[in-house]
């Protein structure tokens, strides 16, 4: 157990430094087995914390992110934190004036993160496999550069499943109601079974579509199969 400790300890010694040493804009720390992001790393990174543009804590044991962690790192273009504990975020997001990009797939959220809302650069959010039933449609709808808001396998409302397609202008990715995520079986704690599996997203049409997970939409353009839509109780596919 103490050896294991202390190669997680060194494996972040590590990563910080190339970051120092490199001048790199991103600091990866995925799969370090943190608990906590170590508060000596502001130390470390006191001189360059302004060109670090991205961040990724993925595959971590993290419970929660602490305000200083916001501030410290505002100029933030993506922020990537799947694979964690972690059910809120400090108010202190909001100083991620810059964000483009968020991760919160395979936490523990139950409530939608409403702070997000706030952020004028943020286009991409991800909250896949969480606990969240209501979302604030009209928050985010009001979103300025929102493109794209990933809810697959949370046990969304049906309010909000009726609502949400006639406001929204942006791509919003939803499982089928009652869907529930696979089990991973035979894998890490947070780590997603092998193949492609689909899922279901409206777009700003109106109508819904099917995309394969991470991909672009199918009949967006280019090749690969069409979109998809309602037809009474069917999806069927746009000729």
């Amino acid at each position: 157990m103490l050896k294991k400790m202390g190669e997680a300890v060194a494996r972040v010694a590590r990563k910080v430094n190339e970051t120092v040493e490199s001048g790199s804009d991103t600091l990866d720390l995925a799969e370090c087995k943190l608990v906590s992001f170590p508060i000596g790393i502001y130390k470390v990174l006191r001189n360059v914390t302004d060109q670090i543009h991205l961040i990724t804590l993925a595959n971590n044991e993290l419970k929660s992110l602490t305000s200083k962690f916001m501030t410290t790192f505002c100029q933030l273009r993506e922020l990537h934190l799947e694979g964690n504990f972690l059910h809120r975020l400090p108010n202190e997001v909001s100083t991620l004036q810059h964000l483009k990009a968020i991760d919160l797939s395979r936490n523990q959220f139950r409530d939608f993160p409403e702070q997000l809302t706030t952020l004028p650069a943020l286009e991409t959010i991800n909250l896949e496999e969480n606990d969240i039933v209501d979302v604030p449609v009209e928050k985010l709808a009001a979103m300025p550069a929102l493109r794209s808001i990933n809810l697959r396998c949370n046990p969304l409302s049906a309010e909000v499943r009726v609502i949400a397609p006639p406001l929204i202008k942006f791509d919003m990715l939803m499982s089928p109601e009652g869907a529930r995520a696979p089990p991973a079986l035979g894998l890490a704690p947070h780590a997603h079974p092998a193949g492609d599996r689909g899922h279901l997203g409206w777009h700003p049409e109106g109508r819904e579509s099917h995309r394969p997970l991470g991909g672009q939409a199918w009949g967006a353009g280019g090749g690969g199969p069409k979109s998809m839509r309602w037809e009474g109780a069917q999806l069927v596919q746009d000729r």
